[in-house]
């Protein structure tokens, strides 16, 4: 997060944590505008459950592709305990 045109993609379906640090406000404040919830679009909406389903891929991969174009590195992060069942694998 250190590099100028680095990105933190937040792609939890809701932003919400108990772990200190972690939740979206928290990543809000400590890196304000490289910070980005993207979980409207790339979340999980049966995270709570049930298949994966991301909430609107199309519009998510347009906006990763759009700060890829703009010279930007992204750090993808989601809350899945395993990349096998992780809804960023599919997307």
């Amino acid at each position: 997060m250190q590099q100028e045109k680095m990105l933190l993609i937040d792609t939890r379906k809701s932003p919400n944590s108990k772990m200190k640090g972690f939740s979206g406000d928290e990543l809000k404040e400590k890196y304000s505008d490289s910070y980005h919830f993207a979980g409207n679009y790339l979340g999980n909406v049966n995270y709570r459950g049930g298949p994966i389903v991301l909430a609107n891929p199309v519009t998510g991969i347009k906006g990763l592709i759009r700060y890829l174009r703009e010279g930007h590195d992204l750090i993808i992060l989601c809350g899945c305990a395993q990349y096998d069942l992780c809804h960023l694998k599919m997307a």
